[in-house]
């Protein structure tokens, strides 16, 4: 695999008042870590999504890679047993992710939100 260069997660949205009073939107990382922020005088629903989205992407990454690997698991186990597990997992992951930048506590892979 290769080398992770950008910050771990977890990253979070937040949304708050900066000294100012002013409303902004920000992606933080672990210890609170700024990772990316906006300061937006009327933040639209969008701006939240895309801040959710963004927050996102160190699990989605996670899961792409599970997700790249998994043929490799197949090829190395032929009755399947370590393959139906790491499938699960795998499953688990995308979905935590896809709910992650969605802000749902349940995706319903027969949904097309």
């Amino acid at each position: 695999m290769i080398e992770t260069k950008h910050t771990r997660g977890p990253w979070s949205a937040v949304a708050g008042n900066d000294h100012t009073g002013s409303p902004f939107l920000a992606v933080v990382g672990p210890g609170n870590l700024h990772i990316v922020g906006w300061d937006l005088p009327y933040p639209e629903p969008e701006d939240y999504a895309n801040a959710r989205l963004i927050a996102a992407a160190p699990d989605l990454l996670e899961a792409c890679e599970a997700a790249y690997y998994m043929p490799t698991v197949w090829v190395n186990d032929p009755d399947g047993r370590i393959a139906d597990g790491v499938k699960r997992e795998v499953e688990d992951l995308l979905r935590n992710a896809i709910c992650k930048a969605k802000a749902v506590t349940h995706h319903d892979k027969n949904q097309n939100e």
